[in-house]
């Protein structure tokens, strides 16, 4: 198996179970006070890897605006997210919401002129025919 189909679905498997834990954790508390406690364990992780990577980021890059423009709609996401989470059913809100991509692929067309193939645009597609599916339930 190669590498990055491993760590794709390690990514999957991690998230899927994210999707669950969270949507526990919403039956105790509030939305605020699971993004909260989400965020800490997220800060540790990023503290980790800033202790032993000691990486060196330049704050005058367009990577750095990027990458705190990314974080900022992370944040955003996570707090609909979970507000979402504890209003409706997992089995809805989790699969509604990983139809993100589609998203970023349209924001590529548009912005960054990138080609799709007609494979791509199927599955956006079919997507988009799930989103509709998965709402009706």
């Amino acid at each position: 198996m190669e590498n990055w189909l491993l760590l794709s679905i390690l990514t999957m498997l991690c998230w899927g179970v994210w999707g669950l834990a969270l949507k526990l954790a919403s039956k105790y508390f509030q939305w605020y006070q699971v993004y909260v406690t989400a965020s800490i364990a997220t800060l540790l992780a990023s503290a980790t890897l800033l202790f032993y990577l000691k990486p060196s980021i330049d704050v005058r890059s367009l990577g750095f605006v990027y990458s705190l423009a990314a974080g900022a709609m992370g944040a955003m996401g996570a707090v609909f997210f979970y507000i979402a989470l504890g209003r409706g059913k997992a089995s809805m809100v989790v699969p509604i919401t990983a139809l993100y991509p589609a998203v970023t692929l349209a924001l590529s067309l548009l912005l960054l002129q990138e080609k799709i193939t007609a494979t791509q645009a199927l599955g956006v597609a079919l997507a988009i025919l799930s989103l509709i599916l998965i709402s009706a339930g």
